[in-house]
Order: C-alpha cells, then structure tokens, then sequence
C-alpha cells in the first residue's frame, strides 16, 4: 500500500522503501492532463498517455514511461493523484460526482472489450477483490461489468481536481472548462452524497449540462459518433459542406479523424469497431476498391460506408463550380491567367490536372488543402454543394438518428 503525504508544491509515495518525490502540476500541465483525461482514446491508451504525464511529474528518482509501468497500480494512482489530482477522501462530493459520471460516459461509449484490454493491461495479476470492496457500497450498485468496475474504481482513486479550473488558468475561454464548471456547480447544488444512487441522478444532471453546452463545443469533445475520412481536405469540406446543408457535425458530436489514406482508413476502421460503442461512418475515395469491400464485409449494425462516385471529394463538384472556386483561390496570385472550362478537359482525376497546370504557371505541386481552406474561408452557395455531399449529409444524419 502506498503511504502519501501531500504538501504544498511536493508529495511522497513511499514504495519498497523508496520514496518517490512528486511534484504538482503547474496550471499548463494540469490543462494537457484534463484534455488527454477527457480525450477520445479507449481505456488503455488513455491511461498509458496519462501516465506519461505522471512519470513526469516525479523528482526522485528519475522513473521513464517503462518503469513507471512496472509500479504497482495503487502506487501509478496515488503519484498521478499528487500531481493532477486530490485525496478521495478530501475530495468535495461535487468533483467525485463527475469523475465518477466521466467514468460512466466512457463506460457507455466504449465496447466492454476495450475495459478488458485495459483491466488486463493495468492490473496485470493484481487480486483486485480488495480494492473494490472499499467502495462496494456504489460500485456494485451500478451494475457494470468486471472491468468497468474496475475502471469507475480507478477513477475515483485517481480523482483528477476539476476544480482548478474554477480559478485562472490557460482553460480561461475554453468552452470545455466552462461546461466542468456548469457541472460542478449544478452538482453542488443538487446532491449532498456519495452513492450509487446520486451518481445514476448526476449522470442525468450532466447529460442536461451536456445539452445546454453542447453548441458551444467541439466535436472532439465526447463525441457521440466517429466520421473517418483519409485526409485533411475531407477533413476540411465535409464539415462545412455539411453543415451547409444543416447537419452541424460539431453541435451533434462528431469527431471527424482524418488517417492519411484509404489503407488507414480500412485499418482504423477495423481497429475502432471492436473498441468503441458509438456508430462509425467511412468516407472512402472511388479507386479504393480493395478497402471498401473490406469496410463494408466488416461493418456493425449502425456503422456506415460511403464511397465517393468518382475520383477524390475534389472531382465531386461540377465543373463550372471548381472553375469559378479555382479562380478565386487565385486571386491573390499575381501574373497568372484563370482557369477555363478547357483547362480541366480530360479523363484524367482534377488533381492530377491541377497538378499539372500549377507547375505549367511555375505553382508547384497544386495545394489541396489550400484550396479546401479556401472554399471554407470564402464561403459556398447552397446551389453548389454536389449531389455527393448531400448524400453523405443523409447518410450522417441517419446514423446520428438510429
């Protein structure tokens, strides 16, 4: 069992005898750490980021990611606890309600797989019997798996301090910190224990913060769907095309991850659909034959696969409209003619025209992802936003909907 002492700017963890010296976090590494806590990456990913930041924290003696790791877990909760977090037992109700309400919400939006991979991985060969019987008056009252009992203890023994961001801090103007804040307060105000029973009503409380925020957020922030695209000019006009369209991709949650192709797409795809509970929707180009079948062999009820019908989002648009938006990109280009219908004649991919007529004028390698910003940063008419965008705002529509 590890012995703890807190001080003003340094704490102690004693282990085999060694005392490990840990300092507190400043206000910038508290803010990294309360990003990564609520970030979307299952459990074990999660928690291994976190504690990198732990081992960060340590003084004495110098501990690496690895030989953090091999600390027992009592020991990795209480030196993350030092640095980002408070005691449990002098913990107000209100910031033990919401660790244990995030637990809950993870428990919800990731597979009971992913807890086993993590139970697993950080509790190795402990007997955690013990543990759970200090706090199997709420624990078992939930109803929760294995696992994610486990995962709602370990929250609550790592208790990170949502109440730093009450004061001065980088969070200032962060609508995050702002939704934390609501939490607590409306925490404070309804409940005066710590029970399974208070946790259920603050999970309910939170979920109607959560509403009243929820357009002042991002669509990282517990997201409630996963759009997968392959690169950043996806990443780019979906959003905004879609929201266009009326489909707000950040007020209804949707974390967009562009993954650098369509192999990594498929392979993200694959790697996320045992792991995460909430729907997957897949953007692929047209030539990616090979991965769209895979996606599609290996699709949940729910989950979603759109392939482009011709060539990459960029061949998508009508001609005259990629003129008129190729044009105006060029603008600020002096000494250069417009594009013309004929300039994009061929069977060829546009970017791969574009390609061309940008060395021919001396460009270089035609940017896409500066003429994606460009359509986002000079807007679009209704009227030219492609069949193929609309059917993706469907599509995205309807799994936020089933």
């Amino acid at each position: 069992m590890a012995l703890e002492k807190k001080l003003s700017s340094e704490g102690e963890v004693r282990h085999l005898g060694v005392p490990y010296k840990v300092r507190s976090s400043s206000s910038e590494e508290f803010w990294a750490c309360l990003q990564r806590f609520v970030s979307f990456d299952d459990p074990a990913d999660r928690v291994a980021r976190l504690y990198e930041l732990s081992a960060k924290q340590i003084k004495y003696p110098a501990v690496n990611s690895r030989a953090f790791e091999e600390l027992p877990r009592s020991v990795q909760e209480s030196i993350f606890r030092l640095s980002f977090g408070v005691d449990p037992d002098a913990a107000t109700i209100a910031n033990k309600l919401l660790n244990a309400v995030l637990a809950l919400e993870d428990v919800e939006r990731y597979s009971p797989v992913s807890f086993e991979a993590w139970y697993c991985q950080w509790w190795r060969n402990e007997d955690g019997k013990q543990s759970i019987k200090s706090k199997e008056s709420w624990l078992k009252d939930l109803a929760v798996e294995k696992a994610q009992m486990h995962w709602l203890y370990s929250l609550d023994e790592m208790q990170l301090d949502f109440t730093r961001v009450n004061s001065e801090g980088p969070w200032a103007g962060d609508n995050r910190a702002g939704f934390f804040i609501a939490c607590l307060e409306e925490f404070e105000n309804r409940f005066q224990e710590f029970t399974a029973k208070t946790i259920v009503e603050a999970q309910a409380c939170f979920r109607e913060v959560y509403a009243a925020w929820r357009n002042r957020l991002p669509g990282t922030f517990l997201p409630q769907m996963l759009l997968i695209v392959e690169g950043p000019t996806e990443a780019l006009l979906i959003p905004y095309l879609t929201r266009s369209l009326g489909v707000d991709l950040d007020y209804s949650a949707v974390l967009v991850a562009p993954v650098g192709g369509a192999k990594q797409a498929a392979r993200r795809y694959l790697d996320l659909r045992d792991l995460v509970a909430i729907p997957i929707v897949v953007v692929l180009d047209n030539d990616a034959a090979e991965e769209s079948q895979l996606v599609m062999d290996m699709l949940r009820p729910g989950d979603r696969l759109h392939v482009l019908s011709s060539g990459e989002i960029e061949d998508v648009f009508d001609k005259a409209v990629v003129i008129e938006l190729l044009n105006r990109y060029l603008q600020p280009i002096k000494d250069t003619s417009p594009i013309t219908l004929l300039d994009l004649d061929g069977q060829e991919r546009r970017t791969v025209i574009l390609n061309r007529l940008w060395r021919e004028r001396g460009l270089g390698d035609f940017d896409k992802v500066g003429f994606a910003r460009s359509i986002v940063a000079g807007g679009i008419r209704v009227e030219q936003i492609p069949i193929e965008i609309k059917a993706i705002a469907n599509l995205l529509k309807g799994a936020l909907s089933a």
